[in-house]
């Protein structure tokens, strides 16, 4: 449908997790929608040829015509391009993230809290997202938040960053009141970065952003990427 295309929102992830809007017309958007339904383009992971769009206010803007898949870049695991690559078995490495806002507006539930209701880490939460996983895969899939083994490369996902096993707390510059969703997923990803050492995902298969609430750019409870390893809820819905 027309206002289904309208309503549509393209966006794109550089190396380092940033998120910018592709700024393209409804044709265009019509074609991007075409091509992943026929599996031209795997969400995640097919890169776009962006080399003659122009950087607006508004993300990038493509030029009109034909929409062009970059030729012969094959996007390694380790660039965080390739965020289709998920296996639906073995060991998966999740993170939590509680967010603090400018306004220092934040989750009431405590990183304990957060880390029973996701993991099972406590004794009050039996059926979590951790053991949901494992079910649905017939004891497939484990959701860990044992970083033991991670190189030292990202010791520092192995100190005091981590508060609650596997939820980790930071400051962000942006204002939820305000800022898009946009503007605020980047700036969680920016000082998750930052206080890690390293850029994500790093060696997660997943990262969770937890929210306040919503107040601008709403309409949603969490959202996530097709194959991405990242995922952001508001208040309670994690």
């Amino acid at each position: 449908k027309a206002q289904d295309i309208e309503d549509t929102v393209f966006e794109c992830h550089d190396n380092h997790g940033k998120t910018t809007v592709l700024d393209m017309d409804e044709a265009q958007k019509g074609a991007l929608n075409g091509m992943i339904a026929d599996g031209t383009i795997v969400p995640g992971k097919t890169p776009l040829d962006i080399s003659q769009a122009t950087k607006t206010n508004n993300g990038i803007s493509l030029p009109p015509g034909k929409i062009n898949i970059k030729k012969n870049d094959q996007a390694s695991e380790s660039s965080g391009r390739n965020l289709a690559a998920t296996v639906p078995s073995g060991t998966k490495y999740f993170l939590a993230v509680k967010v603090n806002d400018a306004n220092n507006l934040q989750l009431g539930d405590s990183t304990a809290e957060i880390s029973d209701n996701i993991f099972g880490t406590g004794q009050d939460d039996a059926v979590n997202l951790k053991s949901q996983l494992g079910d649905c895969s017939f004891g497939e899939l484990d959701v860990s938040v044992d970083y033991s083994a991670f190189s030292d490369d990202y010791a520092n996902a192995k100190d005091e960053n981590i508060v609650s096993l596997g939820v980790m707390e930071v400051d962000i510059s942006a204002n939820l009141v305000t800022d898009s969703r946009v503007n605020i997923r980047d700036s969680v990803t920016a000082a998750v970065n930052t206080k890690l050492g390293f850029d994500l995902p790093g060696p997660f298969h997943n990262v969770m952003y937890i929210l306040e609430g919503c107040y601008n750019d709403c309409g949603w409870e969490a959202y996530a990427y097709v194959g991405g390893w990242n995922s952001v809820y508001q208040g309670v819905n994690y």
